[in-house]
């Protein structure tokens, strides 16, 4: 069953509809009730007025929104307050809010004041999650893409055989001269699907077969192909995929600055279902101003777990913000800043925000980040006496003190999570056990990217 609900595009319509330069038919007219069928014969029809969040909180007992019950075509009017609470409550449930509680759902929330108290015990803590710069989510969907990552990362050999096989038989049809439909049903029993730029260089079919793909892990690979090819072909082939498909994206060294990330972003946004991103070698950032597209992409909700950052120019203002927005990520898994322009200081705040230490001794920490790689940045160079490093050593032992009471740095070793230039440690033997741990976390990067 389908159900839709008011929405923040429909203000402007609800405005115009208020407009005392309006007559009072041209009102009835710009308001007149969306009816939204459920698309079978017994279901229900939402019949909902456009109106803005403020609008409907002060409105509401006044203009209840009603809905349309059909039992065997034949429909019956009824006002949603004057419904019993399952239903209301089961109504609720089926709007259209699959990631986001975004306000302007709450519309059947407001209807009337004895049902408050079912929608607060449905936004419940347990029901709700807090991320992506504090919004509110469905756990049970952020539960579902952590889920989702940690299958991929399962999977990571398999589907790379997936995609090489799926890059040999596109070539195959392309060579055939096959048309889309035959190429798409000749990968379809592949669990990863490659689709490499260089190889299909044809805008046209490259969009119509990332359409004809479901299910599967797609990988985009777009590499070096250069600015304004991947604006015309990629992005155009992006909005295309389908919603039940997952997004590995390649496109490292293609000279995209902030217009060009924030068209991707926007493409992104309508469908949230990119795993991997790789950026590197891109000038995202070339002054001191923040990269807004860039921290935009923090606070969007997706699945993403892996993003490649490396070589984009990103410098200590740009840092702090990113570290802010890395506190309550719950899906972000690997963060590579290599060869980028990170000071101490900019070092340093992005190590904290894995974990810090209220004045009430209380530790906050983010356990979704496994690995924040921070190799070859300007504190690379100046810091003599360890700073990061030590910074570096108590995150270390704030993750393991949260994720385990009895850690003892005496007796127990941290499990790593960030990755630096420098040893600046006195004993041997921590010395050798930074080498070991360095050298496991290039082997994870390599193994884990698809």
């Amino acid at each position: 069953m389908h159900i839709d609900a008011t929405r923040r595009s429909e203000q402007k319509r609800y405005n115009s509809a208020h407009d005392p330069s309006n007559n009072s038919a041209q009102a009835e007219q710009n308001i007149s009730p969306r009816m939204v069928s459920t698309g079978t014969d017994t279901g229900l029809i939402i019949n909902t007025t456009a109106m803005p969040d403020t609008i409907i909180k002060e409105q509401a007992q006044q203009a209840p929104l009603s809905i349309t019950l059909r039992n065997r075509n034949q429909p019956q009017s009824v006002l949603i307050n004057t419904l019993p609470t399952e239903l209301k409550h089961y109504i609720f449930n089926q709007l259209p809010h699959t990631t986001l509680f975004d306000p302007s759902l709450f519309a059947l929330a407001v209807t009337c004041r004895d049902w408050h108290s079912v929608v607060k015990a449905f936004l419940s803590p347990e029901r709700i999650c807090v991320g992506f710069g504090g919004k509110k989510l469905r756990r049970e969907v952020v539960v579902q893409w952590q889920a989702r990552n940690q299958y991929l990362s399962a999977q990571t050999a398999v589907l790379r055989n997936d995609f090489k096989t799926s890059r040999q038989l596109i070539a195959q049809g392309i060579a055939d001269k096959a048309n889309t439909e035959s190429i798409a049903q000749s990968i379809s029993h592949l669990s990863g699907v490659e689709l490499n730029v260089k190889d299909i260089d044809d805008a046209a079919l490259l969009a119509e077969l990332i359409g004809q793909l479901h299910q599967q892990q797609i990988k985009v690979s777009a590499r070096a192909i250069g600015c304004k090819k991947f604006i015309l072909q990629v992005l155009p082939a992006l909005a295309e995929l389908n919603a039940g498909c997952l997004l590995a994206l390649d496109a490292s060294g293609n000279y995209l600055q902030t217009k060009q990330l924030q068209l991707l972003l926007n493409v992104l946004k309508k469908n949230p279902c990119i795993t991997q991103l790789d950026l590197s070698g891109n000038p995202l950032i070339s002054d001191e101003k923040l990269c807004m597209p860039l921290l935009d992409l923090f606070d969007t909700p997706s699945p993403l777990s892996h993003l490649y950052l490396a070589v984009t120019g990103i410098n200590d203002k740009n840092a702090c913000a990113i570290s802010q927005r890395l506190a309550d990520n719950p899906c972000l898994q690997h963060l590579d800043l290599r060869n980028n322009y990170l000071s101490i200081d900019g070092a340093k705040t992005l190590i904290h925000a894995l974990a810090s230490m209220s004045q009430s001794g209380e530790i906050r920490t983010n356990t979704a980040l496994k690995a924040l790689r921070l190799q070859s940045n300007s504190y690379s160079f100046n810091d003599l006496q360890g700073i990061v490093f030590s910074a570096l050593e108590a995150t270390h032992q704030l993750l393991a003190r949260a994720n385990n009471p009895q850690f003892d740095p005496q007796r127990h070793i941290p499990v790593p999570v960030i990755q630096i230039d420098g040893i600046a440690v006195d004993s041997i033997w921590q010395t050798s056990m930074q080498h070991l741990f360095q050298h496991q976390f290039d082997a994870n990067a390599l193994f884990e990217k698809l």
